[in-house]
């Protein structure tokens, strides 16, 4: 997943002047996404450009289950997949109807995110390192472990957690309308 923030003054002027669907096109037709979008993040609008590399990994390793073969997913595909799934399937303004919290998604490989829930809606964070700052729940496995967990492929059970196990259900069962 490539995300991009756009500086609001200099994309409103491309804007203006005609030459941002130009932009957006040459990058499309070279990085050749799946799907492209724009959406606002943080108060900026963020151009995203996904490959489904995240969902084709995931169906094949179904297909390696049913063949009872099962195999670890790609790092570096898993680790780019907590992230996009986090950043797409988690992501809304709409309020967290609970007590705000925070969860903490730590991979053995080395990368943690933070997904902010509050009455601001969800929001992920790329961490650089392990934070656990106030953590309502904090669960760790490898990146691969974390994609499974997250697209419902394997139990909670199965990977390392601190804090509050009944907040990931809470999370699993919300369905925001923005």
């Amino acid at each position: 997943m490539l995300r991009a923030h756009l500086d609001t003054q200099i994309s409103n002027e491309a804007l203006k002047n005609g030459t941002l669907p130009q932009i957006m096109q040459s990058m499309t037709e070279r990085l050749k996404p799946e799907a492209a979008y724009l959406r606002a993040q943080r108060g900026r609008t963020t151009g995203v450009a996904r490959h489904r590399v995240q969902e084709t990994t995931v169906h094949t390793y179904d297909v390696q289950v049913a063949l009872g073969a099962p195999r670890p997913l790609p790092d570096d595909v898993a680790l780019d997949g907590v992230d996009e799934f986090l950043a797409t399937c988690c992501a809304t303004t709409a309020a967290w109807p609970h007590k705000p919290t925070t969860f903490y998604f730590h991979a053995t490989e080395g990368y943690s995110w933070r997904l902010t829930v509050d009455g601001d809606g969800a929001r992920s964070t790329r961490l650089f390192g392990e934070g656990t700052d106030a953590a309502g729940v904090s669960v760790t496995g490898t990146a691969g472990e974390l994609v499974l967990y997250l697209y419902d492929r394997i139990p909670v059970e199965s990977l390392e957690l601190a804090g509050d196990p009944g907040l990931l259900g809470l999370l699993r069962a919300w369905e925001p309308e923005e």
